[in-house]
């Protein structure tokens, strides 16, 4: 695990490796045939933009909102990390 979140490009490549946009991928690729039942489809510079493009949004959103999360680093004479998400409500409809 990183300590940065990456969204991905496909103007440059090697970023897209290990980004959101190629877990967006991956999850996509293997999610299809168990939803579709046949499988998975080519996976087209088209289909790309939409992963890279939601993964950007996803993260440009998260960054402007850093405020709806809090961060808590407990030592307790070992490395113990504890990171905890404050509550956050979502108005009805946001996830239809």
């Amino acid at each position: 695990m990183g300590n940065e979140l990456k969204a991905g490009s496909q103007k440059n490549t090697s970023l897209y490796a290990s980004s959101m946009a190629q877990a967006m991928e991956d999850a996509f690729l293997r999610e299809w045939p168990a939803v579709m039942g046949q499988d998975a489809p080519n996976v087209t510079k088209d289909l790309k933009l939409i992963f890279v493009a939601i993964a950007q949004g996803v993260i440009k959103h998260l960054e402007e909102n850093k405020d709806a999360f809090i961060l808590e680093e407990i030592n307790n004479g070992g490395v113990i990390t504890t990171t905890r998400m404050q509550e956050i409500t979502a108005r009805q409809g946001d996830f239809s």
